[in-house]
């Protein structure tokens, strides 16, 4: 086996996992509405004990028209919802107990 850190991940893994972790955060930045609606959507689902889904709140943005700050239609990327899921986990802590997190490499590179 090859080098690993943390919970058996190699450092290929880790670099990738930072890159979707910058990529993410970039977004976020670059779409403050849709991560509020996000959020809202998020916060709405714990209030009534619902499970909650990084994937299906990535899905809800799709089905609306958002620009980014720059004017630009926003897409957003599948792989990005490990590091949305523990955003909201970590800044929102009512959500925690309708949010399940695995173990992946964005843990690592979140210091999760």
């Amino acid at each position: 086996m090859g080098n690993t850190f943390g919970h058996g991940f190699t450092p290929k893994e880790i670099e990738k996992a930072r890159g979707t972790y910058r990529r993410a955060m970039q977004w976020r930045l670059s779409n403050p509405q849709a991560w509020a609606l996000m959020v809202a959507q998020a916060l709405d689902l714990a209030s009534q004990a619902q499970p909650i889904s990084a994937q299906a709140l990535i899905e809800s943005v799709r089905k609306k028209a958002f620009v980014d700050r720059y004017g630009n239609d926003t897409r957003t990327n599948n792989s990005y919802a490990p590091v949305f899921a523990r955003l909201l986990w970590l800044e929102h802590p009512e959500t925690r107990a309708y949010i399940k997190l695995r173990r992946c490499a964005v843990c690592e590179v979140m210091g999760l």
